[in-house]
Order: structure tokens, then sequence, then C-alpha cells
């Protein structure tokens, strides 16, 4: 027996001054353990006696699923004891009973370990194998400090530090927080705005989703969603609850699990400064102090930026890194056409995709490749080394040797992009905002700008005049559409529906009745709908001076300034709008534009021209209202004004097999004589003189 407490001291010694010299966590002599086990050094540790069972750890690891039956469950690891067991007394030894194990955690909370043996007898100085396996929480795993082995071999008892804190936070586990006492936690929240959330959407709201560890510290199972509340306020004056979504319905002592705080904001809200909102959180009835900011939610604005710098594929990936961004990803129709209006001259730029060994396709940030625009025929890997990706005809994609010599010219450059704009150094880099509260139509109120009554507040979003396109309408007449914008400022739901009553006065002396139309009958708090004005009025009232026609509006009884002015309608201002049509014919397009009560654009001079280039970013083909008669002594605009400023491309009109008499814009957006029959062609753009002419569901833009 000396001899036995010897052997065991100087092991001690010797792991303590191997410790010290190696700097290694988790060793040390504690006055209440017998012997430690580093979890990153497996020393190998004795338990036991030399006349009956001794054991020998041989490996130690967490892991995230069970390592037999490989379940997993969030906020939960699973420690894995690897041992060599021998039988070292003169007789056969049975296992049953001969061992078990748990841990303690801060001497309080108890995991049972789930033994497996090799055999279930060891005779005379045989040996097998086993394992210990304990389900902990994440929590538990990633405190080292407090956690105990406590092991039973033939009855005696032996104490040993387990130290997987590395390991756990690897796998994303973090200690209990420590100020948390006995208290249940919310910890590590993260905000995020979404347009929709379990399949709900509406234009006039954002939810506002905030992720977090909810961490029980106490020693009772509670009552997950209950015992967790949270409120955003607004303004001091305006209250929105949040629904509670857990991972579980309870949770036990010294568990972590996810917990979602999901808020239904309107639009208002969710654009508002930090400094308008307050987030209020409740745990198990005590407050939680989190650093919530509104900003925070919102995702950052991506920058991009051409360079015209000739390098191969990989040199200008290094580039792009080097600067702090990454070779352009595209994933979306709109992002994709957002980054065509960077060159609009058809340029070959290197984009940031590749393919790997099986012709998979990839992005260099590694997000997913879900989205693509090859140009027709590609990617054909052409010379069996295509394996990046370059814009190409009409700007759309081709795939590329990493020289690009399979393109001429070759790619003259390449686009970077930054995924958060303030990373980016340079200010003529392009900027696109995705922040999803920012894609919605529904009208922007500023707070102070508020004026209504009975709670609801209105102000004029849109006024606009168009003439009437139906069988037997009157051409002296317009319909003027005024849009209110409204926001009900009421701390609950008000009615919308038949609040309104207006009147438009000309000279004090005419006066004209609206229809009027609601959004919906009724709005919650701060939501915003519409009510529309639909007046007929004679052209004469139209083209009226904002002080000869004044509109009168009460809402609920109470009058309200809407700060109407008949000028906002546009009078006189050119509209154009652009059509898509498969394959249509130049006489088609012209009819087309004819029927809406417009025409087929027409450009007067370089502002219009660079005006209605701007209006289409891609590469495509466009009819323009241009024509020749059969002489082609003289070109001629279809509305007959003088065709007297022109952007013919280099060695054209000519008139090729003698069938060119019409005017379109080609792929290097320059003028081109085409047929007129061409099944090339599938936009056109319409012109109309004045933005009251165009038909009431057409978008167009206007001339600045």
């Amino acid at each position: 027996m000396f001899r036995k407490t010897v052997s065991v001291l100087l092991c001690l010694v010797c792991l303590t001054a191997f410790a010290a010299a190696e700097g290694l966590s988790g060793l040390g002599l504690l006055s209440d353990l017998d012997v430690i086990l580093p979890a990153d050094e497996l020393l190998l540790a004795d338990f036991g006696n030399e006349e009956g069972l001794m054991l020998k750890f041989t490996d130690i690891r967490l892991e995230t699923a069970h390592p037999v039956s490989g379940e997993s469950e969030e906020g939960y690891a699973y420690l894995r004891l690897d041992f060599g067991l021998a039988n070292y007394s003169f007789d056969a030894i049975s296992l049953d009973g001969q061992l078990s194990a748990f841990l303690m955690y801060d001497k309080t909370f108890r995991y049972d370990g789930e033994l497996t043996l090799g055999q279930d007898t060891l005779g005379m100085l045989e040996e097998t194998t086993g394992r210990l396996v304990f389900r902990l929480p994440g929590a538990v795993a990633a405190d080292a400090e407090r956690v105990a082995l406590h092991l039973l071999v033939s009855g005696a008892e032996y104490l040993a530090s387990i130290d997987v804190a590395e390991q756990a936070m690897a796998m994303g586990f973090t200690p209990a927080a420590a100020d948390a006492g006995s208290a249940m936690v919310l910890q590590n929240v993260k905000p995020m705005l979404s347009l929709s959330w379990n399949g709900e959407q509406n234009a006039a709201y954002r939810y506002l989703v905030l992720e977090g560890e909810l961490f029980n510290n106490t020693s009772d199972t509670l009552e997950t969603a209950a015992a967790v509340s949270a409120a955003l306020t607004y303004q001091l004056l305006y209250q929105f609850d949040a629904q509670v979504e857990t991972a579980r319905e309870q949770i036990a002592p010294m568990e972590t699990q996810t917990v979602r705080l999901v808020f239904r904001l309107p639009y208002m809200v969710a654009v508002s400064g930090d400094d308008e909102t307050a987030l209020l959180v409740q745990v198990n009835g005590q407050p939680q102090e989190i650093a919530f900011r509104m900003s925070d939610a919102v995702p950052p604005a991506h920058a991009y930026r051409v360079f015209y710098d000739v390098m191969n594929w990989e040199a200008a990936k290094a580039a792009c890194e080097a600067m702090g961004g990454h070779l352009v990803t595209i994933t979306s129709a709109e992002e994709d056409a957002f980054i065509t209006t960077l060159y609009p001259n058809g340029d070959h730029l290197w984009y940031g995709g590749y393919a790997d060994e099986n012709r998979q396709w990839h992005w260099v940030t590694g997000e997913e490749f879900v989205y693509f625009n090859w140009a027709y025929g590609q990617p054909d890997n052409y010379r069996s080394n295509e394996n990046y990706i370059n814009s190409y005809q009409n700007q759309q994609w081709n795939d590329s040797d990493i020289e690009g010599e399979n393109l001429n010219p070759r790619p003259g450059g390449y686009i970077c992009e930054w995924d958060d704009a303030r990373a980016c150094t340079y200010e003529d880099a392009a900027v696109r905002n995705d922040d999803p509260a920012a894609l919605s139509d529904a009208p922007v109120f500023a707070y102070d700008e508020l004026t209504g009554g009975n709670d609801l507040a209105v102000k004029v979003t849109e006024a606009r005049a168009y003439q009437r396109l139906t069988e037997g309408a009157n051409a002296n007449y317009r319909e003027l559409v005024i849009e209110l914008g409204v926001i009900n400022t009421a701390a609950s739901a008000r009615t919308l529906r038949d609040t309104a009553q207006a009147a438009l006065t000309f000279r004090d002396k005419y006066s004209f009745d609206p229809e009027i139309t609601y959004s919906a009958d009724e709005l919650d708090t701060l939501e915003t709908g519409s009510i529309r004005l639909r007046f007929n009025v004679p052209v004469m009232v139209i083209n009226g001076k904002d002080e000869e026609v004044r509109l009168s509006l009460t809402v609920n009884g109470v009058p309200v300034e809407t700060g109407f002015r008949i000028s906002q309608h546009g009078e006189g201002i050119h509209a154009y709008s652009i059509f898509r049509s498969d394959r249509i014919h130049w006489d088609a397009a012209k009819e087309a534009c004819a029927e809406l009560g417009g025409y087929l654009v027409t450009i007067a001079d370089a502002a219009e021209n660079e005006f209605v280039k701007s209006l289409v970013a891609t590469n495509e083909l466009i009819w323009y209202g241009g024509y020749t008669d059969d002489s082609r002594q003289q070109w001629y605009w279809v509305t007959g004004e003088a065709f007297a400023f022109t952007e013919w491309r280099g060695g054209v009109p000519d008139n090729w097999a003698g069938k060119e008499f019409v005017l379109y814009r080609d792929n290097a957006r320059l003028w081109n004589d085409g047929w007129r029959d061409s099944d090339d062609v599938s936009l056109y753009i319409c012109e109309w003189d004045d933005v009251s002419l165009v038909p009431e569901d057409i978008v167009y833009t206007l001339f600045p």
C-alpha cells in the first residue's frame, strides 16, 4: 500500500511540473481532487488498484451527436470518455456493478454517465475497452472550472476535473453569463428585419426577429414561453408585444435553447431611428439588459465598382480581396439588373463564379449558386477548361478559361463587391441597399408631419391626371386621381372606410365631387393605408393655376390641410414606358403605342437620347419611332417632328439586303437600321407628350 501511495504522489508531482513547463490548461493540484484529466493532451491516468481492476482513460472528446445512436439536440453536446480496463487480481471478476460515473456541475447539478463495456467478465490479467457518454447542456461543457467527474471503481470513488471548454466553444457553446447568479437569462441576442415571417406578409409591416440563447441557471425545470416576455416601444407612446417562439416547451436546469422574439411592426416603426425605439425584455420576471439598436437589424448596403485593368481571373480575385472585398457575386435577378447598369457598353468583365472538377458552379464567397443568367448555349466548356464566369453578349454570362482567351476581346476588367459599403474606400462606388424595409411602396411619414382628425393622419402622396381611352369618353375631360397616405396614430385600431369627404373647387365657383375608395376597412396602430379621390373634371380645371383649384378634405368631420397643388399632376411633362413582347415587329410596336394614346419613342436632342438610353440598362434590342421612305434620302419620326439629332453606329444606316427601313437601338446601345419584320426585337418604348395622356395602369418614367 505504501508503494501505491508513493506512485500516485509521484504521478501528481510529474503532471503538475509538466503543466507548468508547457502552459497547458486544465492541469494543477486541486485540494479535493485525486487526478486531473487535461482535454488537450490526453495524458493517461490510472484509477483502481494493483490488486483488482485498473482503469486508464485513452480519449476524451466532445461531440454534437451521440456516438452510437447519432441522436442530437439543440443546446446539448455529448461528452465521450474512452478507457481501457484490466484485471490484476488472481480471480475472474464480473464487471456488473463494478463501474459507474457521474458529473457534477457547480456541486449542484448531476449528470449520470451511460456505460458500455467490451465484455461482461474479465479473467486474471485480461483487458477490455469501455466508454462513458454524458449528455451535457452546452453551458456546462463550456465551463471547465465547475465540472467534476466522479468515478466509482469497485466501490472506491475517484474525482477528476474535465476540461472540454475549448471544444465546446468551437461548437458555438458559451458558459453561463458571469452575472447570471441563480437566474434565467437571455444572451447573445441578434436582430434581423424581414419582409415576411412564417408565410405571413403585408406591405405595410415588417417583422423584427430577435434570436438569442435562453439559459436556465436555476435548479428548476421551467415553462419556456411563459418565462419570456418582450415589448418594443416607439416614441414612448406605442407598444408592440413580441410573439415568443422557443425550441421546446420546457427548459431544464443548465439547459440552453434558442428563443425568437418576433415583432410585427408598422413600416414607420421599422424604419425609425435608434433613439425612437426601446426594447423591454423580461425573463422569469427579471428585466434583461440587452444592447438593442433598431439599425442593427438592417442589412448593410453593398458597394460595387468596375475596374478596367486587364488580368486573369485569379489575379482579379486577389485584387478584390486585397481591397477588402471580393469578385462580384450575383444571387438574384434584381442584383443582376443592378450590376449591368455599371458597365452600359457591354464590356467583358470577370465575375466571382467558378466551376469545380465536377463542373458544379460556386461563388467565391460560398453563397449558394441559385441564380444564373447564362447567354444562349452557355456554359459550353468549349476549351475543356472554361471554369470561370465573365459578362458576355447582352450582359449575360459566359464560361471562360482563366485567361479569357476564348473571348474577343478578352475580359478587360473585373467587378469588385463589398458586402458592407462602409468597407469600400472608393467614393464613386455604386451602392445597393438590401434593407428590406426600403423595398416597400407603403407611404413614408415623418413623425412630426402627421396631421388629421380623430387619430387618422393624412398627406397627399401622388396627384396625376390622365385621359380616358374608353369608347365614348369625352376628350375635353380628364380623370384627376389624388392618392392620400393615411396612418392611424391612435393606440388601438380605427375605422378607415367612409371617414373622408372631399370636393374640388375651381375659381370658387365650380365644385366637383369625387369617387372615394379605401385601401382597408380599418387600420391598426401606426398602420398605413390610403384613400383615393377620383375626380372627373374639364381640361380647363387641370390646366388651372394653383390658386384657382382647391381641394377641401375632412376626415371624420375634421378639416385636414393636405398641401395639395393642381400643378402636382405634372401637366406638360413627357412620360415614357417600356414594354416587352415576344418578337414584336416595328409596325406592331408603333400601333401598340398609338392605342395607348402615345407614340413609339422619338429623340429630339442629346439630353433626351441619354435619358431614353438610361431606361434600359441592358444591351437588348429596342424599337424606336424612326423610319425612312423607299428613296432612303430622308429619315422621319412617327410624330412628324424634325429628325435633327442622331447617334448612328459607325457604318450605318447601310440598308443591308435592301430591306432596312426602320430604327432600333442595337446591342452596342447605338442607333441602327433594321427590317420592319425582324424577329430579333422584343422591347419598345412608348412616349406621351403629356403625362395626363398616360393610361391609368401604365407604369411610366417622367423626363427630368
